[in-house]
């Protein structure tokens, strides 16, 4: 299967790395997206999509708002299985991972998952275990 997984900062990145590798070792096809860099890119061709961000404040809370536009962008959304992580990264996460999942399920993706992610072995081994197909 295609997967996609689209990371919002560079201190998102190295998780958003190691997600992947986790998800090769499956056999899947993975690629990894920039939702500022790589702003309109059309990601319905890929089967499941893993969305991460980090919080906006030490307080959390909010989003980047490149998330939501990249995701506006990226072609029909609806009804894709999906997955949304969060680096654990100040104070109330889970009312960030609950806004981006709002974003998410905003653009009709059917959330399979969701997970707030502390470092990268953590990350790997998430995506070795994460229910793709």
């Amino acid at each position: 299967m295609r997967v996609c997984v689209v990371y919002e900062s560079d201190s998102t990145r190295s998780i958003a790395s190691a997600l992947a590798k986790g998800i090769e070792h499956q056999g899947h096809s993975v690629d990894l997206i920039h939702a500022v860099t790589d702003q309109g890119k059309i990601i319905s061709i890929y089967d499941f999509i893993a969305v991460g961000c980090t919080p906006t404040s030490f307080f959390g809370g909010k989003i980047s708002p490149s998330i939501e536009a990249f995701l506006k962008t990226a072609g029909s959304l609806g009804s894709k299985r999906s997955f949304a992580f969060m680096v654990k990264k100040g104070l109330r996460r889970y009312k960030t991972l609950h806004a981006l999942m709002h974003v998410m399920e905003k653009q009709g993706m059917f959330l399979t998952l969701s997970d707030i992610i502390s470092h990268q072995s953590h990350a790997q081994h998430i995506g070795k275990t994460l229910h793709i197909s």
